[in-house]
């Protein structure tokens, strides 16, 4: 990161670390989807697969391990970007039925 702003070079090693934190807080299977998924780039099917439980369980799985990361994460994003994503709205609805 030569030439790098330090003040920037220090928030993206505060960000890593809150991440980190934020993956160790989740269950074993959710942190598992999620690296699975966002570090291996492994495909539904393949992750059903190497955790023996159907797609439908990976994906449950990985819907509710992203909305605890967002919701751990959120102040993160605030001071980054300005406001909290739509998704992590309070009275949000996202995933639930019509």
């Amino acid at each position: 990161m030569d030439g790098a702003d330090p003040h920037d070079v220090v928030r993206r090693k505060e960000i890593a670390s809150r991440v980190q934190v934020a993956l160790d807080a989740l269950p074993s299977y959710h942190r598992g989807v999620i690296v699975m998924r966002e570090i291996d780039g492994l495909s539904y099917e393949e992750m059903a697969s190497a955790m023996g439980v159907s797609k439908g369980t990976i994906m449950s799985r990985l819907f509710h391990a992203r909305q605890k990361l967002q919701k751990a994460l959120a102040d993160c994003y605030e001071e980054q970007i300005g406001a909290p994503p739509p998704d992590s709205a309070p009275d949000s609805k996202v995933g639930s039925a019509p």
